[in-house]
């Protein structure tokens, strides 16, 4: 049962949403928990397999194709400094 509209609720479109989110290293949603939001998510790559993630929620109406990119790499980049600094720690 959806949760909302846009939610993923057929199995072989959540499969190839899981592969896409595999091939560009983070994932992206839209309103599919929360009407009006949009949100990116990264794993944070300090433990095999990734246990963590950090995520950024933004408007939905504001999330274009380029904001989303622009978001991705910021979260991609703050998580894998965060990733270095937790290993380096010995936090695992």
């Amino acid at each position: 049962m959806a949760l909302r509209p846009a939610s993923i609720t057929d199995r072989s479109v959540l499969h190839e949403e899981l592969d896409a989110v595999r091939k560009r290293g983070w994932a992206v949603e839209r309103e599919q928990n929360t009407e009006g939001v949009a949100c990116v998510a990264v794993a944070v790559g300090y433990r095999i397999p990734a246990s963590d993630a950090v995520s950024c929620s933004m408007p939905a109406d504001r999330a274009t194709p380029g904001h989303v990119q622009e978001v991705a790499d910021a979260v991609t980049r703050h998580t894998a400094a965060l990733a270095r600094t937790l290993r380096r720690e010995g936090i695992r």
